[in-house]
């Protein structure tokens, strides 16, 4: 059962889970890769960690259960993280942040809460951002642009397998362009089935051309009939981020694939 329109609205709870908690998570993934409950070594972790684990549980049993629909074969995880009963080993899919688009598009930006959002999108407009859908030839040229513009001293290409999981070629996303064409941010996934997996956001300012381009992933979203937009799971965000992300309509949810009938 997927989780009903009105959790929209409402602010993710993460009640009990410390920053402490996120980084012992992200040592975790750091060393592990995965969750797989048959490996006797994650067993031993979670046994010397089980406070945490606790702690952990009680965040993710009452989550709503959200339901990606797709076609044909099973998307990898690589792709679409959500829970598989075929893969029942690797709990992908648990927790994670994610934005349930509504049925028609002016649902999603309407009301005080997406506030911000409209007006932060509205101020890039005037100053004459554009933000468009990005083909698969442009897209290591934009992050290349935009992470040398950032101050990064170089950029290799193996950080997009290392980021999104997949080659470069079977990624998709938009990109905010200002009145010269230069590329000021990007907002780039996976997509499978009626979902996107958010991998990468990224810009050279954290002034409006971001909030635009957020603007430019909902409506490219809705042109592609994607429903839900996935994110890292809210234990692995920094809670200075968690107000950022219900003002963008994030919810915590588990995902789980269900093939379309």
């Amino acid at each position: 059962m997927s989780a009903l329109p009105n959790v929209l609205d409402r602010l993710s709870s993460r009640a009990g889970i410390t920053q402490k908690d996120t980084q012992i998570l992200t040592n975790f993934l750091e060393k592990f890769g995965y969750v797989n409950i048959t490996s006797f070594r994650q067993l031993a972790w979670m046994t010397l960690h089980w406070k945490f684990c606790y702690r952990l549980w009680r965040f993710v049993r009452p989550l709503p259960t959200h339901v990606v629909h797709y076609e044909g074969r099973l998307p990898p995880a690589s792709v679409i993280p959500a829970f598989s009963w075929r893969q029942p080993a690797a709990l992908h899919g648990f927790a994670r942040s994610c934005v349930l688009l509504p049925i028609n598009r002016s649902d999603y930006f309407r009301g005080p809460s997406r506030q911000n959002l409209r007006t932060r999108t509205s101020a890039a407009t005037r100053l004459g951002y554009t933000t468009r859908p990005l083909l698969n030839n442009e897209i290591a040229g934009v992050v290349e642009a935009i992470c040398l513009a950032r101050g990064w001293h170089e950029f290799r290409q193996e950080i997009f397998l290392k980021v999104l999981s997949v080659e470069v070629e079977d990624a998709c996303g938009v990109a905010t362009f200002d009145t010269e064409e230069v590329p000021c941010a990007f907002a780039i996934g996976t997509r499978a089935g009626d979902a996107f997996a958010l991998k990468w956001a990224y810009g050279t300012t954290k002034g409006p051309s971001r909030w635009q381009c957020f603007s430019g992933l909902i409506e490219y979203c809705y042109a592609e009939g994607l429903r839900t937009i996935i994110e890292d799971p809210g234990v692995l965000i920094q809670p200075s981020l968690w107000v950022f992300q219900d003002e963008l309509g994030f919810v915590d949810v588990n995902l789980k694939l269900q093939r379309r009938k």
